[in-house]
């Protein structure tokens, strides 16, 4: 079981359910990831505060905030 717990921001609802499939198998592989490990799998931006991390070979982007105090993972933005 991941550590960390989903949060999903609505617009990152839609935006994952827009992906082709082969796109939602590479995120779901990252995401599980860095659901284990939120601050060892992305960027961080210190200026927003938030992380980022690529999939799909590159074709993906994941925008995600961490809360600790929470232990949660906020999915803000999925781009491809």
């Amino acid at each position: 079981m991941a550590l960390y717990s989903p949060v999903w921001m609505e617009i990152a609802r839609v935006q994952y359910a827009d992906l082709p499939e082969d796109l939602k198998q590479s995120f779901d592989s990252v995401f599980a990831a860095i659901l284990d490990d939120p601050k060892g799998g992305g960027s961080y931006d210190k200026a927003t505060d938030q992380w980022t991390a690529v999939f799909g070979a590159g074709r993906g982007l994941l925008t995600y905030a961490v809360n600790d105090d929470f232990v949660k993972v906020i999915v803000l933005r999925i781009i491809s």
